[in-house]
């Protein structure tokens, strides 16, 4: 998902079944969006984010994490939204 504009999709796999969280934040580690926050099954999964904030207002251009979360399970990974 790097570079995109205006919207980019987050794939990810679950071994498990679990409440899984799905968050984007900025350079600064601030939270900028919660994707999902829900209890998932055990497979592949995708979920879109349009740059724009928990509020639905539009991001700067910049960096971007997103980590999705899962049990005892963390990835992360980097994003760049060009305008």
């Amino acid at each position: 998902p790097n570079p995109f504009n205006p919207s980019t999709t987050i794939k990810f796999a679950l071994p498990e079944p679990g409440m899984t969280r799905v968050a984007i934040f900025n350079v600064a580690g601030h939270h900028v969006k919660t994707l999902i926050d829900e209890d998932l099954p055990a497979q592949a999964h995708q979920v879109v984010w349009s740059g724009d904030d928990d509020s639905g207002r539009s991001v700067a251009a910049g960096v971007y994490f997103y980590m999705v979360s899962s049990g005892s399970n963390r990835s992360v990974g980097r994003m760049a939204l060009v305008k």
